[in-house]
């Protein structure tokens, strides 16, 4: 279902077909692979199972497929009631539990600080800019202040000696 969905929506992507979920984990952690698609408690599962700490949930898809569970139709009605009975019984609080214990994954989100980096590199390339603009002008003022000071006091010398 999930690949017919994907190559009809996708279809650039080379899917890699494998034969079981720890092939594709393998594939996936060794770098064969760039990713792996399955339902979240299922990857979470075998995740733990295989000890792949090296990878992590990168993201979900735009679809969503229930879980639910087969019963083999030569066992007859008796054991789907048994089950749908024991599902209702079951109440949110202590599903969101079991949901809990068996997707115990979280959805990681990377952070491309890249981009962090290079508006802060901008950033302080143009403080420095400024403060060295800022020092340099400051010398010119400096500098023009004590030129005006000596033409004033030449220019007091120069009065003096007309009037005299």
């Amino acid at each position: 279902a999930i690949t017919e969905i994907l190559q009809h929506k996708y279809p650039y992507l080379h899917l890699d077909y494998v034969d079981s979920i720890e092939d594709a984990l393998y594939n996936v952690s060794s770098g064969k692979d760039y990713a792996f698609v399955s339902i979240l408690p299922v990857a979470s599962y075998h995740i733990a199972k295989y000890g792949y700490a090296n990878l992590k949930i990168a993201g979900k898809i735009k679809e969503s497929f229930p879980l639910s569970i087969g019963v083999r139709k030569d066992l007859g009605k008796i054991p789907v009631s048994i089950l749908d009975k024991a599902l209702q019984s079951i109440t949110r609080h202590e599903k969101r539990a079991i949901y809990g214990k068996w997707v115990s994954i979280g959805v990681e989100k990377k952070i491309d600080y890249s981009l962090v980096w290079k508006i802060l590199l901008i950033a302080v390339l143009f403080l420095g800019v400024v403060l060295y603009w800022n020092r340099k002008l400051a010398k010119e003022v400096k500098k023009r202040k004590q030129a005006e000071n000596k033409l004033r006091r030449k220019n007091v010398k120069l009065e003096q000696l007309s009037k005299e």
